[in-house]
């Protein structure tokens, strides 16, 4: 039977979520291994000191009316009209003096550490002197796309228990800014259909399959499903796929659809006690996944 992996977590990630309010500013944080995803409203004026990250920070702003913004990077004032799609990236260990937001402004905003940036894309191009390309305004439409879905996962009540979710989406992204903004350019998509025409093994099939059956009522990420057969989440996840038909975490959904299932049929417990048990957040969790799968719900299919 497999053995789950414990990521080592800090005790802000173990928290998972953070929300936090000051007057004209709130933000909701998601700790995920290694990343964090943070979602702004600013209602005023704000202004950050001089700092130094370790991590790569990308902002992408969502509001549509124009908010004038102010990067003093590497000594350099930038100054431009930030609307709805533009992005800021911020390589790590850039020297940034000071960031000014002078209007009401939405945004979501990522961290992410280099070590899982590398991790991502290992199989894709030899990571010996990678680094990310600093852009500040930059219009990029797959990125501001999965900028509003990560909003509307993180203000939704089930993104606590989806962290698989958000790891997918940011990893989506990683490889995305690898592809198109450092130094290393790449055909991802190209070198990874030579790597994997044949999707995983039969034996790390199994492997995963066996993990995630265990573990179904746990809130898996996929960096510990890929850590299983010594994989990046970029290339497990595109293997996984290939092998099944699905992502990790339509599989997971399908599993525990599954799981439900035969919990209505067999047992008395309540419908709110079969969501924990199958691994849903909730009843309502799991009602509209179940609907969406089946048409019904789990009432009327009992």
């Amino acid at each position: 039977m497999a053995k789950r992996k414990s990521l080592q977590m800090n005790a802000r990630e173990m928290s998972n979520t953070l929300t936090s309010s000051d007057e004209g500013f709130s933000q909701k944080k998601v700790f995920l291994p290694m990343m964090q995803v943070v979602y702004c409203r600013l209602s005023a004026c704000a202004e950050t000191p001089k700092h130094f990250s370790t991590q790569h920070f990308m902002t992408v702003h969502l509001n549509h009316d124009p908010a004038v913004k102010e990067l003093k990077l590497n000594g350099c004032l930038q100054r431009g009209s930030f609307g709805a799609g533009d992005i800021c990236l911020t390589p790590a260990a850039t020297p940034v003096s000071s960031i000014r937001i002078q209007e009401p402004s939405e945004l979501v905003a990522l961290y992410i550490e280099p070590t899982f940036f590398v991790q991502t894309s290992a199989e894709i191009v030899d990571t010996k002197g990678l680094e990310l390309i600093p852009q500040f305004q930059l219009k990029d439409p797959l990125i501001h796309q999965m900028a509003i879905a990560l909003k509307a996962q993180i203000e939704s009540s089930e993104e606590i228990w989806n962290r698989l979710y958000l790891e997918s989406m940011v990893t989506a992204i990683c490889v995305h800014l690898l592809q198109r903004y450092s130094t290393q350019k790449t055909n991802a998509d190209t070198r990874t259909a030579k790597l994997s025409s044949d999707g995983l093994s039969k034996a790390h099939l199994g492997t995963v399959l066996e993990y995630i059956h265990e573990y179904a009522d746990q809130n898996l990420s996929l960096l510990e499903m890929a850590q299983q057969v010594q994989m990046s989440p970029y290339y497990f996840s595109r293997l996984f796929k290939q092998s099944t038909g699905l992502s990790p975490h339509q599989y997971l959904i399908a599993h525990r659809i599954q799981q439900t299932k035969r919990l209505l049929t067999t047992t008395k417990l309540s419908i709110a006690e079969i969501a924990a048990q199958a691994g849903f957040t909730d009843q309502s969790h799991l009602a509209r996944h179940f609907k969406r799968q089946l048409g019904v719900t789990p009432s009327q299919f009992r």
